[in-house]
């Protein structure tokens, strides 16, 4: 039919495109539960002390406002596959899950020292995109990037990330944004010393290195004059 408008949702094939609708799916989830049965699935340090142990892992895909689901959306869809691209799936969900959780635990942490954060409700959709804004830009580094059709340097889209936080710190509210600080910060440390998975693979790699230094120290070159047939032993023993 001619003039028909046919709309096309992400495919849900990439890890990036199902973070993306799971931000979505669990912000609305998130309001018809607190709304029907007084159970929310944003993050609150007040309600963490008193055991609800389930907010620090199911805030992790949850946004507070609608501005904030549908950027929050739009920015792990877009930025999250170029990440996921470059570092392949398995990293990519290792990155964006493990920084959004261990941000949450330090937000959690500050609620127990600030009384003015205790009580207030957090998402980690933002906090989770603030990281990947922040990673993808000092990734492009000198190099060309576009904010909005803007001509930029990846350092500078990366500043701009960071900018924005500042910008809510100063003109809204500090503890609004303490999920964010703590999110690129972690993610700026992960991105520059890696995480756990690389740890471990450099603690692996470094261990085989030493066993292959041991097993050799044994071995001796033979030398070239030694009268054998057909140069049998020339080599190593």
């Amino acid at each position: 039919m001619p003039g028909r408008v046919q709309l096309q949702l992400p495919s849900l094939r990439t890890a990036s495109s199902v973070l993306a609708v799971g931000i979505i799916a669990m912000s609305v989830l998130s309001v018809i539960l607190e709304k029907s049965v007084g159970i929310t699935l944003q993050l609150i340090p007040h309600q963490v002390f008193q055991l609800a142990l389930w907010q620090p892992v199911s805030w992790l895909l949850v946004e507070t406002s609608p501005m904030g689901v549908i950027f929050g959306a739009i920015i792990v869809w877009s930025i999250g596959g170029s990440l996921e691209r470059q570092w392949g799936k398995a990293r990519f969900v290792r990155f964006a899950l493990g920084v959004t959780f261990l941000a949450g635990l330090c937000t959690v942490g500050v609620g127990f020292l600030f009384d003015s954060v205790r009580t207030m409700h957090f998402g980690g959709g933002s906090a989770m995109a603030s990281a990947m804004w922040l990673v993808y830009g000092l990734m492009i580094g000198p190099r060309p990037a576009n904010f909005w059709g803007i001509p930029t340097t990846g350092y500078v889209l990366a500043l701009i990330g960071v900018g924005f936080i500042a910008l809510n710190a100063v003109m809204v509210s500090w503890q609004l944004v303490v999920p964010e600080a703590f999110a690129v910060g972690i993610g700026y440390l992960m991105l520059k010393v890696g995480g756990p998975s690389d740890w471990w693979e450099r603690f692996q790699s470094g261990r085989l290195r030493r066993q292959l230094a041991k097993r050799s120290s044994h071995l001796k070159v033979v030398e070239p004059s030694r009268n054998m047939p057909n140069d049998s032993d020339k080599f190593l023993h």
